[in-house]
């Protein structure tokens, strides 16, 4: 273990001239963590840089392949997924989910449409019924079943964030259309096609250096339950805590438990370097490096805003919803081709299509009520400067 008061290692990695700024800037936000940080534009590499320590002990140096859970990033992966299953006709955005996964049809969702899952407006966000047992969580097929029989909470076709409910969904889906699962299928969907390491659902192989989260992530469930009073009282956020929390998560994210499942809203591992060569594909009509990931056609059509009304569950904003994700964070909201998905604690990804960007942030201090609310906003910073820097080179 280093002497106390150790300085980080300091970011490394490629910047290109100009970008300076925004390498000082990550910098000087890692906090008591590390991360990693990529900004490309289509093929050309502008930043790929990481820094700071991997591990609670500070013993690790983060490297160009530790993954790092970045929780809600999953969704664009899970997303991406079921982009490339439409490409080849086996998914219409605008069937019902029970054509394609029969059990669906059940408790009133028959008429439930892939478009309306996609943009969180099927009416399943609350996770409290279907987490019985804190065992509960580690069983996705056992979720994705219960899911499946699940009545709707809140009208269809409005937007609440399903901010744990959304991957099992995905993923259920998924698995009723390739009978695989989404760990899998992230792999050969999207991993393998582009040429792609660091892109994962759970537990990377072994050999992967995997980050550990440096916050105290059971402080942060305790504070979510301690103000279930004002959550369940406000019009914004009403099911602010059925959407995120059962009894049992904050013990798996702790002991890394939850890297042992599949949950693709919330438990990607993940490179930025991966992360952001995905998204590359996504702005630059499909397509990275020779490699195809999906058609022009269909990577144009994840750019258009599927509803802009306001999150009445738990995000309290209009996310202008995409079919998986939503606006890039950190980007002009004017530009109308920018999406992607956040992690809580500020890891995220996006693509901007107007100019061809793409974007990744993946850290790992994050879980205390108060450092996770300054890395948000500190990851909405960064982001803003990669974008605004990129316009003039």
């Amino acid at each position: 273990m280093p002497p106390a008061g150790a300085a980080a290692p300091e970011p490394n990695g490629f910047v290109a001239p100009g970008f300076e700024p925004l390498a000082e800037l990550f910098a000087a936000s890692l906090g008591r963590g590390g991360g990693a940080l990529a900004l490309r534009r289509g093929d050309q590499v502008l930043v790929d840089i990481c820094g700071g320590w991997a591990d609670r002990a500070r013993t690790r140096p983060w490297t160009p392949d530790t993954a790092c859970l970045g929780f809600s990033v999953a969704k664009g992966l899970a997303s991406t997924v079921l982009h490339r299953l439409a490409d080849r006709g086996l998914l219409d955005y605008d069937a019902p989910v029970a054509a394609y996964w029969p059990e669906f049809a059940q408790a009133g969702k028959e008429r439930v449409t892939v478009r309306q899952l996609l943009s969180h407006c099927a009416g399943l966000w609350d996770v409290r019924p279907l987490v019985r047992e804190p065992g509960d969580w580690l069983d996705h097929l056992l979720m994705e079943e219960r899911l499946a029989a699940a009545p709707i909470t809140s009208s269809v076709g409005v937007p609440g964030y399903h901010a744990i409910a959304f991957g099992w969904l995905a993923a259920g889906l998924a698995r009723k259309l390739t009978g695989r699962g989404m760990r899998q299928l992230v792999q050969e969907e999207i991993a393998e096609p582009l040429g792609l390491d660091g892109l994962h659902i759970g537990r990377p192989p072994s050999g992967v250096p995997i980050a550990e989260t440096v916050g105290a992530m059971p402080e942060l469930c305790g504070a979510l339950v301690a103000f279930e009073p004002v959550w369940s009282k406000s019009p914004y956020v009403p099911g602010f805590l059925g959407a995120l929390y059962a009894p049992g998560v904050e013990r798996h994210i702790a002991s890394g438990r939850i890297l042992d499942t599949e949950m693709p809203s919330s438990n990607g591992m993940v490179t930025a370097s991966g992360l952001c060569a995905m998204y590359a594909a996504l702005a630059n009509g499909g397509e990275l490096g020779g490699r195809r990931l999906l058609s022009p056609q269909t990577a144009r059509g994840l750019r258009d805003v599927q509803t802009d009304r306001r999150d009445r569950v738990i995000l309290g904003a209009k996310m202008r919803w995409r079919l998986g994700y939503h606006q890039a964070s950190g980007v002009p909201s004017r530009s109308d081709g920018a999406f992607g998905h956040d992690g809580i604690g500020g890891s995220t990804g996006w693509a901007d299509q107007d100019t061809g960007l793409s974007y990744a942030l993946v850290w790992n201090d994050v879980g205390d009520r108060v450092t996770t609310a300054l890395r948000t906003a500190r990851g909405l910073k960064i982001s803003a400067l990669a974008w605004e820097l990129a316009q003039n080179r």
